[in-house]
């Protein structure tokens, strides 16, 4: 009998035991499936989140691919209006500098007119037998020639025009430091002492010879104040041997620089031959002739007043 009921409570014990582990399985099952649905649901979540992600992602590089178009288009007109910009500003450049060398131009042009207009006609013209000076014509200003400057054997002052003295001056000064002795006999002189002058010579020598080597009054260069009649310190006085110095030889070579020529070459058509006889004619022209190989009296007098601008220039 107890044995029995000894069997049962074990019987009883297994069961309930069976029981319990069942439903520790079916805790175990529900609480899985639980977790299950939950991790369903979290990977439901995470799936939207990463959809959301994806598409607010597409959206934003859509966005920023428009973006960066608008900011390149931008760029772009930036740029083009940057090159137009540069476009305009060089051509306004190439206007103004093609405005600054029409008004250089003009104001060169005034400058050689109001020149043209300030230097005396009578400076560049072919007196000797050609052109003639009324008996009342004067330079505009005339200085007198320092007297250390003068070869003649009287204290007569020798007088010459004073806008070309400094060349002048400047010629004796540079022939003095090649060892050129230079010095001046004779420069203006007005139309009443071309006069006296010819008639002493016509009176002394007779008018055939007279006229061979002394111009008429109103004929003369020295009555333009631009003419000069040179020596040397050892000739003085005595300056028809002017031909046979060195300060002669190197006039030939060098007068042109400080604008003057020799007016009575060997063989011209006016008078005898005078070396010692030089005219201001400016620089330029001066040059021109030197270079061309050619007298003054030898170019034609429209050429020369070309000139006429450039004399004290």
């Amino acid at each position: 009998m107890s044995s029995k009921r000894q069997n049962i409570t074990t019987g009883q014990k297994l069961a309930l035991m069976a029981v319990i582990l069942c439903a520790f399985i079916g805790s175990l099952l529900y609480i899985s499936h639980i977790r299950i649905n939950s991790l369903q649901e979290y990977k439901q979540q995470l799936e939207h989140i990463h959809d959301r992600y994806v598409a607010v992602t597409l959206a934003r590089q859509d966005e920023l691919q428009t973006e960066k178009q608008r900011l390149q288009t931008e760029k772009n007109e930036l740029i083009e209006g940057l090159d137009q910009t540069h476009r305009d500003l060089e051509a306004e450049r190439e206007r103004n500098e093609r405005l600054e060398s029409r008004v250089a131009e003009i104001t060169d042009t005034l400058d050689v007119v109001q020149r043209f207009q300030d230097t005396d006609p009578e400076l560049l013209k072919k007196y000797s037998r050609v052109y003639f000076l009324s008996d009342n014509y004067e330079p505009e200003e005339l200085t007198e020639v320092p007297e250390y400057f003068s070869a003649r054997a009287d204290d007569e002052t020798i007088k010459f025009h004073a806008r070309a003295w400094t060349y002048l001056e400047d010629m004796v000064d540079a022939a003095e430091l090649d060892g050129c002795d230079l010095r001046m006999i004779s420069g203006y002189r007005s139309f009443d002492e071309q006069a006296d002058l010819k008639q002493y010579y016509t009176t002394t020598f007779g008018r055939g010879t007279a006229n061979e080597f002394s111009a008429d009054q109103g004929y003369s260069e020295h009555q333009l104040g631009t003419a000069m009649d040179f020596s040397t310190e050892d000739l003085g006085h005595n300056f028809t041997n002017f031909s046979d110095t060195y300060c002669y030889q190197w006039m030939q070579k060098n007068a042109h620089h400080h604008g003057f020529v020799i007016s009575y070459p060997q063989d011209n058509p006016f008078f005898q031959y005078e070396p010692w006889h030089w005219r201001f004619v400016g620089v330029e022209l001066a040059t021109e002739l030197y270079e061309q190989d050619m007298y003054f009296f030898e170019m034609d007098q429209r050429e020369i007043d070309t000139y006429r601008a450039d004399l004290f220039y």
